[in-house]
């Protein structure tokens, strides 16, 4: 998924559902595409 914001740092970031609760851990690179590595059970 690429993010819409291009000022976004490259590296890992949280990732987050719309309701606000932890859905797992992500990569971005530097050209702004998220990458998800770990999702986690709810």
């Amino acid at each position: 998924q690429r993010l819409r914001d291009p000022a976004w740092p490259a590296g890992p970031v949280a990732v987050f559902g719309a309701d606000g609760a932890p859905s797992g851990l992500g990569s971005v690179d530097h050209s702004g595409l998220l990458s998800p590595q770990r999702l986690f059970n709810r």
